[in-house]
């Protein structure tokens, strides 16, 4: 329960959740490193305790007035389940349980996908 003295409205504003976000625009980051001087962010240790999804897709991005979109696909487990455009797959290297680099390495190498 997050007290009502560090967000006073009932639910948090829409945000994408954890794992990849992309910032489009030359003045997005500016804006939301802005928008952080408007809250409590600065000040309370446990406002730094609120989600980083939650703070920087949500709290911020509304304040600065940046539109945001989810887009599906990607994944926090090892066997993704969501299947992206052309029925490609989306890997997600944050929050795997696989701790070893080169266990990363072939799985990436293995799975669909264009290169980079």
């Amino acid at each position: 329960m997050v007290p009502k003295s560090l967000y006073p409205y009932p639910l948090f504003p829409q945000y994408c959740s954890t794992g990849t976000y992309a910032l489009i625009g030359h003045d997005v980051p500016a804006k939301l490193l802005e928008s952080v001087d408007k809250t409590w962010f600065q000040h309370s240790a446990n406002y730094r305790k609120l989600p980083e999804d939650v703070l920087f897709t949500g709290i911020f991005a509304e304040i600065a007035k940046i539109r945001r979109t989810h887009i599906g696909g990607m994944s926090f487990i090892d066997a993704p389940a969501y299947v992206c455009r052309n029925g490609l797959r989306a890997y997600s290297l944050h929050m795997n349980r696989v701790r070893d680099p080169r266990v990363y390495f072939k799985r990436l190498g293995a799975l669909e996908g264009h290169g980079c």
